[in-house]
């Protein structure tokens, strides 16, 4: 309903579904329930959607229902950005490139030594001088470039470090 609404509110705006955790994984399921509709109004706002881009997408392999969770990602019908930290233990990232192997939609940035809140390890800032502030940066850019390519932007699209399907 939430998506409904929004694209009530600002009918000509393109939308970008964006979630952390279970939030990703239901914008996800969103997308790909929408783009699936046989209902005309629901077609109507998939292609309004340009992308989805999730934080530390809860893939988690061990969980009652992975089938479904990896579902969701093996097939999702819209272009899909996954900010995973490297010690996300709720998302192995071996796992998550496993999963994604065969979707060109979507894309990995790894967060080096990020948790499932992609917040750093002070040991790698300590080690490489980049603090949390930097990553930020960087995963902002990174989303803006995405979004920016998925809108068909293609100036921007060289400038990510994003090299295609799982990459990272």
């Amino acid at each position: 309903a939430g998506v409904r609404e929004a694209a009530a509110a600002h009918t000509d705006a393109e939308i970008v579904l964006v979630g952390k955790s279970m939030g990703s994984r239901i914008g996800v399921k969103v997308a790909n329930e929408l783009c699936a509709s046989s209902d005309a109004a629901d077609r109507r706002l998939a292609e309004r959607i340009v992308c989805c881009v999730c934080f530390g997408y809860p893939l988690n392999p061990d969980a009652a229902n992975a089938a479904e969770r990896r579902a969701a990602v093996i097939d999702s019908a819209k272009p899909v950005l996954f900010l995973q930290g490297t010690r996300d233990k709720l998302c192995p990232l071996d796992a998550l490139r496993t999963c994604l192997k065969n979707n060109p939609n979507t894309f990995i940035f790894p967060v080096n030594t990020g948790d499932h809140s992609l917040n750093i390890l002070k040991s790698h800032t300590k080690n490489t001088g980049e603090t949390q502030a930097i990553v930020d940066g960087t995963l902002l850019k990174e989303i803006a470039l995405f979004v920016a390519a998925r809108r068909g932007d293609r100036r921007v699209a060289a400038a990510s470090t994003l090299g295609g399907s799982s990459s990272g």
